[in-house]
């Protein structure tokens, strides 16, 4: 049971701004069915902030479109549009907004138009070909819009025309509902909650963004103040409650306040979300009294249900840091946990840490703290962090980085945590993205690290690499080129639709990826999609089983030696130890410095090989396909063969009763390791070839769990 933690310390607006608030006139916007909000309708992808998709992503990616926002032209701007350009009213941060129809909105900039002009608009864009679907223009927008369970949307806009440049005479920020497939605004929708803001302030984008999470009755719209505006000190709260069919104010925190419940909310950065939520509740870090808390909000009246002091860590990984060495933090929920990043403004001020909190627990302490103390270059903690299935993905601050992998219930790094592939920039949450399955999107550098191979690589809930595709690649199938002035070179990757297309942005060039084919990249070159075994080698180099040359081959028909195929099993199994002795001991053609010493020590002491009559092991000896067979049986525990099974020599046309290993290469069939070649050999004297001999460990690989005993 949730216990209470201190009186009601929640206070309400001003008098003057409450009787405006309450003023405000019922929505036309008829109320529909209550259902939960939309995956991926809002700015951080959800109310839980998860960044993950309710769909899952492509998993043969190709171009379905790519447009140039610059040239969808509407009269009211007639040179197009830009997100990137002048005053940047589209932060790199800002993931993309979906209408219940599909429509991808966007806050953009009307080209050759200055602030006042009626320069800022949100367009909707077609997500089937990328077209322009509608525009609405209006004097400033502050904050990337949301949409609702009922499907409005909801914008914070500024109307007017000023003098130009300036927001003279324009009107104080309004809240107000849109009708996404339209872009037509309610005008019986609009409410003020922050008309004490000075309209000479410009920067919106950095002082609230649009947060709508809760079900049923408690369904809100939540406001952040990142400058103060609300009160005259640290950020403030206000909820709207958008429930049913009329919008009315709900509460309002105003940290300035004697009896706020905190000293400040942390943020991480301009035009982020601050918290997550629940059916219920809102979820913020904050701090009190130089501490750093988790604190949950009920989302009906504002007060304080609970809180939690979270560790702060020094350069030490203790816990004696000073709440100045952190810069920032932010929160995803996953079920009943509370994940809780917390990054510092350097790695000699504090070392970053997550933290797991049990939502429905006693609040005691963290379930669990987990301090980045593991690289100097990543102590300054996870800047941003993701959900992908049951993991926790995060990266730090430095510019090129790895992604991080924990399990969101016990802070654990997973297997594939500290990946290999570094990141492009992560420090921008629309680096990556995650899907339904829990595959992570991630924009990386690709194995090169030359800018035309800056890529989108996109990995499973494993750490596999399920493909990657590349900047030039991206730009060779759209006919486009990089001989536009200013155009950067990385691709963002910024959301998942809920049919599952996935978008990337690089400055005003917006991109959709489907299901369609033909973008993704072989590791090797002489191993491409359409391979016969490209699917396994692929598999065995993410595994780190094999790898290719150094000329990008990976010369699928060369025939690998005994000592590399032992390496491979070693490697499959990935042991403990060091088995050289056993090796030197047993053969009289390997010592200890021998290349696989270890390896071939190892399949000595678990019984996959015991070499030849004559005592060695001829480790640069190609191995044989029947050796493989002979392997794979004992590595599988040498089971009992049934009554019943595949016997070779009926399989084989060239394999007869008292041939050697009959009947592990018999056994190789039954279990679908082996189907030998179209014309019913089997070839057991043969050399096995890199791309048979990977093959085999593959199909072992996915029949282990009924083929080892």
């Amino acid at each position: 049971m949730r216990r209470p933690n201190g009186p009601m310390s929640t206070r309400w607006a001003s008098p003057a701004v409450l009787l405006m608030l309450v003023a405000a006139v019922a929505l036309a916007v008829p109320a529909l069915a209550q259902t939960s909000p939309s995956a991926w309708s809002q700015a951080g992808g959800n109310s839980a902030s998860t960044y993950q998709s309710a769909a899952d992503g492509p998993t043969d990616p190709g171009l379905k479109w790519i447009q140039n926002l610059d040239e969808l032209t509407s009269e009211t701007a007639p040179d197009g549009f830009s997100v990137s350009e002048g005053r940047q009213v589209t932060g790199r941060d800002d993931q993309l907004v979906f209408g219940p129809e599909g429509t991808i909105i966007l806050r953009a900039r009307a080209e050759g138009k200055s602030v006042g002009e009626g320069n800022t608009h949100l367009i909707g864009v077609d997500p089937d070909d990328g077209s322009l679907a509608w525009n609405t223009p209006f004097a400033q927008t502050t904050c990337t819009p949301a949409v609702d369970s009922q499907g409005r949307g909801w914008g914070l806009f500024v109307d007017g025309v000023g003098q130009e440049g300036s927001f003279t005479g324009v009107t104080d920020p309004l809240i107000q509902a849109f009708d996404t497939a339209t872009g037509q605004r309610d005008p019986a929708s609009a409410l003020e909650p922050v008309t004490d803001v000075e309209p000479e302030v410009r920067n919106w984008c950095r002082e609230t963004s649009i947060h709508i999470g809760g079900a049923g009755s408690s369904e809100r719209a939540i406001l952040f103040d990142g400058r103060g505006t609300i009160g005259t000190g640290s950020p403030g709260i206000v909820a709207i409650d958008i429930s049913g069919e009329q919008a009315a104010p709900a509460w309002v925190i105003a940290p300035d306040a004697a009896t706020a419940p905190f000293d400040r909310v942390m943020r991480r950065g301009v035009q982020e979300r601050i918290g997550a939520m629940n059916d219920d509740s809102l979820y913020i870090p904050a701090v009190t009294a130089g501490a750093l808390e988790l604190i949950e909000l009920s989302l009906v009246s504002g007060e304080v249900t609970n809180r939690v002091a979270l560790p702060i860590y020094d350069e030490e990984a203790g816990t004696a840091a000073d709440i100045a060495d952190v810069e920032m933090a932010t929160v995803l929920l996953d079920g009943d946990t509370a994940v809780i990043s917390v990054a510092t403004r350097t790695s000699t001020s504090g070392i970053g840490a997550l933290h797991g909190v049990d939502v429905d627990g006693d609040w005691v302490a963290p379930a669990w703290s987990r301090p980045f103390d593991d690289q100097a270059s990543t102590q300054r903690g996870p800047r941003t962090i993701a959900l992908a299935g049951s993991n926790v993905i995060s990266a730090s601050g430095v510019a090129v980085d790895t992604l991080y992998v924990r399990d969101s219930a016990t802070g654990e790094p997973a297997a594939w945590s500290n990946t290999s592939a570094t990141l492009q920039d992560s420090r921008q949450p629309s680096q990556y993205v995650t899907d339904a399955t829990g595959n992570s999107y991630v924009a990386t550098r690709g194995p090169s690290g030359d800018r035309s191979d800056r890529s989108i690589t996109a990995y499973a809930p494993d750490g596999q690499q399920v493909w990657r595709l590349n900047r030039a690649g991206l730009l060779d199938a759209s006919g486009l080129t990089d001989d536009v002035d200013g155009l950067k070179f990385v691709f963002d990757v910024r959301a998942i639709d809920a049919q599952g297309t996935l978008y990337l942005m690089r400055d005003d060039q917006l991109v959709a990826i489907d299901d369609s084919g033909g973008l993704a990249i072989p590791t090797f070159v002489d191993v491409p999609t359409d391979a016969p075994f490209f699917e396994e080698v692929e598999w065995a180099v993410q595994n780190e089983i094999t790898d290719g040359f150094p000329d990008g081959e990976f010369k699928p028909t060369r025939s690998v030696s005994r000592q590399a195929a032992i390496a491979w099993l070693f490697r499959w199994v990935n042991p403990d130890g060091d088995w050289s002795e056993q090796a030197v001991e047993r053969f009289s053609d390997v010592s200890s410095d021998s290349a696989f010493a270890n390896e071939i020590g190892w399949a000595v002491e678990v019984g996959v090989t015991d070499g030849f009559p004559d005592g060695e092991f001829k480790p640069t000896a190609e191995v044989t396909r029947r050796a493989l067979a002979a392997w794979f049986f004992r590595l599988a525990g040498a089971p009992e063969l049934a009554a019943d099974g595949i016997a070779a020599y009926d399989a084989f046309i060239d394999i007869e009763p008292d041939s050697p290993f009959v009947d592990e290469i018999g056994w190789m069939v039954a279990n679908g390791i082996t189907t030998g070649f179209p014309d019913e050999t089997f070839r057991p004297g043969n050399d096995s070839s890199r791309q048979a001999s990977t093959a085999f460990l593959f199909r072992f690989d996915q029949g282990q769990e009924d083929l080892i005993q």
